[in-house]
């Protein structure tokens, strides 16, 4: 029942204002739900080329099956931020559970596996990826899945029904995370050839013959995946060995700073240790006590710049954990210490710099190192100082109360307005301005119109809308010059080869009016046609600086326009569902 208990605790986190925070998707995201109504209209991606049982990524590069694991909710429900977010905040919700059972699975105390999996349902970390429609989360809880499936194959006393029952269930629980999202492909294979050495020679002995299946089965997953490197675009540049010209230029730098002889600037300035020194600072900076503790990582729409991804107060605990896992060292603390050891690994070996986004079993192994320091230390106090032993747990459970108030308020009611400054809010704001000016003629100049266009079909479309089917034959992976949805033009530049004459407004980029405003005829066309309107801006909230000015605004004439925009209420950020004039009166700024 206690599990039960922190399942029902970790989901109502996760679902409380679930389509308000964050306030916007990320362009990874976006792409994922796009694609994900394509999988559901056309049985194919956006583009008509990819089917999902290819096993292949599309020619977007995104994971296999990443976009389909959103398919059956977003079947269910209509399009919203909400019903984007909804399959992770489950399955994010389940993954507690999961970490509990892996931990009796490997024979964890009792007692730890439970605190383990009540961190992991508060963790800030955790709660910050399990509101958002990537596929990291996802494919996290698939690889967790495989890993309890493992356990159980190696299990004495199985019969061979139920051998076989749980082997076909590791595998198709191992495929799904391996095929959802790329950033593990190196990494997480590792980790469970760590894990499934240590239950055929620790845990199980004379299993080799299950082992060796499997770890084949394992490593043939990793060699078709380098056989059709091709499918992969930029990904298969992604790993740092991949990117020899930045050590090159990095060598060459540094031997042009120092006044040594050739053969020794050749010693000591060289690839292998220039590697060797990005791999070493890699490896420190996931120790960071920044990250862990502070602020976190700065990544745009998922940044809590006030938190970090462990509460500051577990500092001391979590060295307790480290101390207890190495002086009561036995085959379960040496397995999570290997992997512990090795899950930072993912961003270790990729361009890519986030741990959060990478190396996310770090996080999890890192809650579980804090579930081994909160029992010995209960188990310290109460064998030397037992007056104590109460008190301690009262103080322990308050420091945790508060720490999770403390951060559910910052995430629920700070990062709002820091996430809204963000141009994936940006994209959003102009989605809903097309939205309720569906009648009027729209030219939009942006940097990446594409995902404007994105947000744009998002902001209106349901799971049964044709406009889906419709936008399929103008998506591409890569930004074209010009964006058409009905009678709204997305661009990047001044679209000299559309008809332009009819257009009645422009929104235009704040970082694109310089070059635009002389080179542009349509452009200048509009402004002189609107001359006696005063243009309007879309505003960052945190300090009503501009972001997209509006010219020849025709959704919000005649309505009292404030100087700056200031959210009060979560309700501020419900975009989709306001009028004209709540959206105007609280987004649009008059000049």
């Amino acid at each position: 029942m206690k599990i039960i208990a922190i399942f029902i605790f970790s989901l109502t986190l996760r679902l409380l204002y679930l389509g308000s925070v964050p306030v916007s998707l990320s362009h990874d995201e976006t792409d994922n739900i796009i694609q994900a109504h394509s999988v559901i209209q056309t049985g194919s991606d956006i583009e008509g080329k990819w089917k999902p049982w290819s096993l292949l990524p599309n020619s977007g590069v995104m994971a296999e099956l990443g976009p389909l694991i959103n398919v059956p909710i977003l079947s269910i429900f209509p399009q919203s931020l909400f019903s984007a977010r909804l399959t992770t905040a489950i399955l994010s919700s389940l993954f507690p559970i999961l970490i509990w059972l892996w931990l009796i699975s490997i024979k964890v105390n009792s007692q730890v596996s439970l605190v383990s999996a009540l961190l992991l349902a508060i963790s800030p970390w955790h709660l910050i990826f399990s509101r958002t429609a990537l596929e990291q989360p996802t494919s996290l809880f698939f690889y967790m899945l495989s890993w309890v499936f493992l356990a159980k194959v190696f299990q004495k006393g199985r019969t061979q029904t139920n051998f076989i029952l749980y082997f076909i269930s590791f595998i198709l629980a191992y495929c799904v995370g391996y095929f959802t999202y790329h950033g593990y492909k190196f990494s997480f294979p590792i980790l469970t050839l760590i894990y499934l050495g240590w239950l055929s020679y620790y845990a199980y002995p004379h299993r080799l013959i299950k082992a060796s299946i499997i770890g084949l089965f394992i490593i043939g997953l990793v060699i078709r995946t380098l056989v059709y490197s091709s499918y992969y675009g930029s990904r298969s540049g992604e790993l740092i060995i991949a990117d020899q010209t930045k050590f090159s230029i990095e060598v060459n730098n540094e031997r042009r700073k120092s006044i040594a002889p050739e053969y020794l600037k050749s010693l000591f300035v060289n690839k292998p240790i220039v590697f060797a020194r990005v791999i070493r600072d890699k490896y420190i900076n996931a120790i960071s006590p920044d990250m862990l503790f502070l602020h976190g990582e700065s990544n745009g729409t998922f940044s809590v710049s006030l938190a970090g991804y462990l509460y500051l107060f577990t500092l001391p605990i979590l060295l307790i954990g480290l101390v207890s896992l190495f002086r009561f060292s036995n085959p379960t603390s040496s397995l999570i210490l290997a992997l512990l050891s090795v899950s930072p690994l993912a961003t270790i070996v990729h361009i890519n710099n986030s741990y959060a986004f990478r190396s996310a079993i770090y996080f999890v192994l890192l809650n579980i190192v804090l579930g081994y320091g909160l029992i010995y230390l209960f188990e310290l106090i109460k064998q030397h100082v037992p007056k104590l032993w109460q008190a301690s747990q009262i103080i322990i459970t308050i420091l945790f109360m508060f720490g999770l108030a403390s951060f559910c308020y910052i995430l629920y009611f700070v990062t709002p307005v820091n996430n809204a400054n963000d141009y994936f809010f940006s994209d959003r704001l102009i989605a809903n301005y097309v939205r309720l000016n569906n009648d009027h003629k729209v030219l939009v100049i942006a940097p990446q119109p594409r995902y404007i266009y994105s947000a744009i079909l998002l902001a209106q479309a349901t799971k049964s809308n044709p406009d889906i089917l419709s936008f399929n034959n103008r998506y591409s992976p890569s930004e074209l010059d010009i964006y058409e949805y009905k009678n709204i033009y997305v661009t990047r530049s001044c679209p000299n080869l559309v008809d332009t004459t009819l257009f009645e407004t422009i929104i235009i980029n704040k970082n694109l009016i310089a070059g635009i405003d002389t080179a542009c005829p349509i452009f200048q066309s509009l402004v002189k046609r609107s001359k006696d309107i005063h243009p309007l801006s879309l505003v960052a909230p945190r300090d009503s600086g501009e972001e997209h000015r509006i010219i020849g605004d025709s959704l919000c004439q005649g309505l009292e326009l404030g100087k700056y925009v200031h959210p009060k209420s979560m309700n501020d950020f419900n975009l989709e569902k306001m009028s004209k004039e709540e959206f105007c009166t609280k987004w649009i700024v008059a000049q």
